[in-house]
């Protein structure tokens, strides 16, 4: 198997990806999947919600919060400790 290099950094192709299952392309794969299996993440209302600077938080229906960390640091949002570049789905 053979690395394309990107801006410096090796880059897994997408056969690569799709058969790793903490590549990237399957973390995409598995959020659309959530979202096609949802009704709140299909069709429900959104609201922000509070969050630290660098963190998207949001609810999407009556049962769906979701939270992204977009920051190096790890934080705590939603009840919950979240690692650098980590995203939580929470179903209440």
């Amino acid at each position: 198997m053979r690395a394309r290099r990107c801006r410096g950094t090796a880059v897994a192709s997408v056969v690569e990806q799709r058969e790793d299952e903490s590549s990237f392309l399957s973390f995409c794969s598995g959020l659309i999947a959530q979202r096609r299996a949802s009704s709140d993440l299909l069709t429900g209302s959104y609201e922000t919600l509070p969050a630290p600077d660098g963190v998207w938080a949001f609810r999407r229906g009556e049962q769906t919060a979701v939270a992204v960390n977009l920051t190096d640091e790890e934080v705590e949002v939603l009840g919950e400790r979240l690692a650098p570049w980590q995203g939580s789905i929470q179903r209440m």
